[in-house]
């Protein structure tokens, strides 16, 4: 997705300095494409390309070796074209990336390679480079991130190597030098040691500036929210998807074709600056590759080395198909990203991990693959002056009467691939030993009626608890985002949550209404333990046990598009 608003800035003039600090370090030098990065380097707070090879001069650049002194002209080195433009991008360049390769294809349009004779390498551009590794785990999976970043961008000018200087002897004898010492027949380990140390392409080009880019996240199933609250056309109910009923998706080409600054979602996850008005860096890059380098006209005798065959101009096509080869060999040793799917998809499913839920009376809410089982226990109230109470309606299965409460559960003992739980306010009842990711434990104790009346009982599959005569249950729970922002779960029929945080958590496609339960516990000698051992459910008393409940109902009627799986 991309807004331009083109602006005349007020950028005060830069002098013409081509100092060898300015310069050195980008023009002319080997670049590694694969190790590359040009929006960030391996470390995002030091916004340095890592695909450079500063101390690598392929192309000679007056005064910019240690062994040259010839004198430079007033506007710089004759091998270099210098293009002043006083003109900034001012406000949103905005990209949406979800994998390793649609942020692959975003920092490709920061490069261009003048051939079209390394598409090998080019499918491995940046994959090698810390923040295309971070990048990649982070949007891996159903429960994977969808990042956005913005980009605000000033481009001061345009630094470009003269390669039409046929007659100019321009390749620096430093790397003629190491070029000697390989073999002119094919050897595969020398000439991919040579790539290794010398790089890929060499940088014949470049716009330079500064900008500032702020990147924000979220989870692929707060995307796809998101975008359905703000009635995004793009997003379509799309059937069956990997054994789910259901799953909503997007064309891929849809992905950014939103209003971001409408669309509640994501955190900021990091800003990066690269470059400032007084010391400007690359932005966009024109490369070359060495092989072609190497096949070039560019040379002469008087930059090659002593000890150089005399022939050694008359094997450079030789030399320049090696390097080619070589390069295809190095590319053999990375894995290139996997292609995108032409559709974004989200199953409408049960998170993958494992917990508990109340039962609601239409039974447990089904996704099509997840397996519930069921459990029951049975609570003894106060035997004398009873005082359970309920709402009414109160749509929870089982029994609730002044005599006994009887529970029954939806529990899901194994992992499935599906998103995780949904940032929100909430909690569930805890399964196993520990509660999902981005939840925390806390428990319940009920000091249930004592002696011969009591008739606690459990039956099937239950949550994690301690079920004896008296009952300890636990509960995992969040606050990581306001309840009022939607989340999204399997919206077909009901089902509970427990509130936390003194409303009920919004849900997609489903209607919420409040409901309670309270349990009459032991009158004598009461041990309720429901002290601050937090987090766990909203709760209406200390003396007796009061449980808030948000029961859903569904909104939207049965629908189904187009099966996608």
């Amino acid at each position: 997705m991309y807004f331009f608003v083109l602006l005349l800035c007020l950028v005060p003039k830069i002098e013409a300095d081509f100092t060898l600090s300015y310069f050195k370090p980008w023009i002319g030098v080997g670049y590694n494409l694969v190790k590359a990065n040009p929006s960030v380097g391996n470390d995002a707070s030091q916004a340095t390309d890592p695909g450079f090879y500063a101390t690598r001069r392929i192309l000679r650049v007056t005064g910019a070796s240690s062994n040259d002194t010839s004198s430079q002209n007033s506007t710089g080195p004759t091998e270099v074209e210098w293009v002043q433009r006083q003109s900034c991008s001012n406000g949103a360049v905005e990209r949406t990336f979800y994998s390793g390769r649609s942020y692959q294809q975003k920092l490709l349009e920061q490069i261009k390679v003048d051939s079209q004779n390394d598409l090998d390498i080019q499918g491995l551009a940046f994959v090698e480079s810390d923040q295309y590794k971070r990048v990649v785990r982070e949007t891996s999976g159903p429960s994977g991130n969808v990042l956005h970043d913005i980009t605000t961008q000033c481009t001061l000018g345009t630094l470009r190597y003269k390669t039409e200087l046929l007659d100019t002897p321009l390749i620096e004898p430093t790397f003629a030098h190491a070029l000697c010492s390989l073999p002119s027949t094919y050897s595969l380990q020398p000439y991919v040691q040579f790539i290794q140390n010398w790089g890929t392409h060499v940088v014949i080009s470049f716009d330079y500036g500064y900008s500032v880019m702020t990147e924000k996240g979220g989870s692929k199933s707060e995307f796809i929210t998101a975008l359905l609250v703000s009635n995004n056309p793009a997003v379509r109910n799309s059937g069956a998807y990997k054994n789910y009923t259901e799953s909503y998706s997007i064309p891929a080409e849809e992905i950014g074709n939103y209003d971001s600054q409408h669309l509640q979602f994501g955190v900021e996850t990091q800003t990066v600056k690269r470059g400032s008005q007084q010391n400007p860096e690359p932005i966009t890059l024109v490369l070359l590759p060495i092989s072609e380098v190497v096949m070039s006209l560019h040379w002469s005798s008087s930059v090659l080395p002593a000890d150089c065959p005399a022939n050694l101009l008359s094997l450079l096509p030789q030399y320049g198909a090696n390097l080619k080869m070589a390069v295809t060999e190095y590319a053999k040793t990375f894995t290139a990203p996997t292609n995108d799917p032409t559709s974004f998809v989200i199953p409408l499913a049960w998170p993958a991990s494992q917990f508990g839920l109340l039962q609601p009376k239409a039974g447990c809410s089904s996704d099509g693959l997840t397996r519930w089982e069921y459990g029951s226990r049975e609570f003894t109230p106060e035997y004398y002056f009873t005082h359970n109470s309920f709402s009414n309606p109160l749509n929870l299965a089982g029994e609730f009467n002044n005599q006994r409460i009887v529970e029954q559960f939806c529990v899901k003992t194994t992992g499935t691939e599906a998103p995780d739980w949904p940032k929100g306010s909430y909690c569930i009842h805890r399964y196993s030993p520990a509660c999902p990711a981005g939840f925390l434990s806390g428990w319940v104790y009920w000091d249930d009626e004592d002696g011969n009346d009591n008739h606690d009982k459990v039956n099937g599959t239950l949550p994690a608890g301690e079920y004896g005569a008296d009952t300890k249950m636990y509960f995992c729970c969040r606050m990581d985002s306001p309840a009022t922002k939607k989340i999204l779960l399997p919206h077909r029929s009901p089902f509970y949550l427990l509130r936390y945080g003194g409303s009920c958590q919004q849900v997609y496609g489903m209607v919420v209404s409040e409901e309670y339960v309270t349990f009459d516990t032991e009158d004598t000698f009461n041990q309720n333990n429901d002290q601050h051992s937090p987090p766990y459910p909203d709760d209406g008393s200390l003396d007796n046990i009061t449980f808030r409940l948000c029961y859903y109902q569904p909104t939207l009627p049965p629908h189904v598009d187009v099966a996608v799986g």
